[in-house]
């Protein structure tokens, strides 16, 4: 029984013992009566209320799992999804809380993935570039010069969950939490994975949109890398099972 079911059945014990008290009070009268009458109706709908309250507040999070729990069973719905998801092109809408940047986005797996941001209002372009071992980040000019450049094993960042492997391994990661939520209309199912060996690297939850026709279907990722930050990327306009050239995962490549 939830907080609010609770005081509500306080209320109603507190009610009924006053109007026990009323009623046995040798000068009750007919308003007394009346009265006894008005509290036992109080006392019935406000009971109602909160359990419909109470039942209501359910439905808004759905699927919240523990990860002790948890299932694997359940989880094979969208690793089926996830394993269809392997030769990918698509545009993408990314938010780190203080910006939205749009860009196209190339994945194939195991491990390779280029990411090209739209040039910013002084020409500038941003890329990101994975060939399986390295994740790197490139800072292009108006002239298509490159200004900078960084680099990080991929093993290290949670993308390596989403680009190394083929739907939820268990044996390599571990599921912290599944819920499913409202957004405009439309269900999503959220799952959060981190790695096993190492939970400092940060984790990534995956996103999917749910369809009750054709089954859910992956539409984005959340990073939350080791400082904290969270990184969503939402995917438009998907291309599935496309035929990606391996020139398009080398940098003296034009996409």
């Amino acid at each position: 029984m939830s907080y609010n079911a609770v005081k509500c059945s306080r209320k109603m014990i507190i009610c009924v013992f006053n109007a026990k008290k009323m009623f046995y009070n040798k000068n009750y009268d007919i308003w007394n009566f009346e009265l006894i009458m008005s509290i036992a109706l109080y006392v019935f709908f406000s009971i109602s209320l909160c359990f419909i309250s109470d039942l209501h507040g359910t439905s808004e999070v759905q699927n919240s799992t523990p990860n002790s729990l948890l299932n694997p069973f359940a989880l094979e719905v969208y690793n089926e999804c996830l394993k269809k998801f392997n030769s990918v092109e698509a545009r993408f809408i990314q938010d780190n809380g203080k910006q939205r940047i749009k860009g196209k986005l190339y994945l194939q797996k195991p491990g390779k993935l280029r990411i090209i941001y739209d040039a910013n209002l002084s020409g500038q372009r941003r890329e990101i570039l994975c060939d399986g071992s390295y994740l790197t980040e490139y800072l292009f000019d108006s002239q298509g010069e490159l200004e900078e450049s960084s680099s990080v094993d991929l093993a290290e960042t949670p993308l390596q969950i989403v680009l190394n492997t083929q739907g939820i391994d268990l044996r390599h990661v571990k599921v912290q939490r599944i819920f499913s939520a409202k957004k405009n209309q439309e269900v999503f199912t959220y799952i959060t994975l981190v790695k096993k060996e190492d939970t400092e690297d940060g984790k990534v939850m995956l996103v999917f949109k749910e369809n009750k026709t054709t089954g859910p279907q992956f539409c984005g990722w959340i990073i939350h890398d080791e400082n904290h930050r969270e990184i969503s990327l939402e995917l438009t306009h998907v291309n599935n099972n496309v035929i990606i050239l391996p020139k398009t995962f080398s940098t003296s490549s034009e996409p």
